[in-house]
């Protein structure tokens, strides 16, 4: 019983981490995009749009591939130390996933920039 009350944790928090933090990249991303290359609007949305569904495929992917690893726990506290463990896995893998996508959009920018001014 202990180890499906860590699997449902795990989920409920891992999930809500995963919409909250790419409603909000995705919210104020569009205007950091949108400047990065220099107003187009429509490509601006595509690029954000694109972002928010490999974001949520990877993440949603990640979240159900980790209950595959899962060890069998007979105690809540070690389930709840493993949940924290995985949890935390997902809060990295966020945080280099954001820094990895303002670096190619940083890129790319410049790319445009370049190109715009010979």
């Amino acid at each position: 019983m202990d180890n499906y009350t860590g699997h449902i944790i795990y989920v409920l928090i891992s999930s809500f981490i995963c919409v909250y933090v790419g409603k909000q990249c995705h919210v104020y991303g569009r205007r950091f995009i949108c400047h990065i290359i220099h107003g187009d609007e429509h490509l601006a949305d595509a690029i954000n749009n694109l972002f928010l569904v490999g974001y949520y495929l990877i993440n949603i992917g990640y979240i159900v591939f980790v209950l595959h690893d899962w060890q069998a726990h007979h105690s809540l506290d070690q389930s709840l130390v493993q949940s924290a463990h995985f949890i935390s896995r997902i809060l990295i893998i966020l945080s280099a996933m954001h820094y990895l996508n303002l670096l190619g959009i940083i890129i790319y920018g410049r790319i445009i920039k370049q190109h715009a001014n010979p």
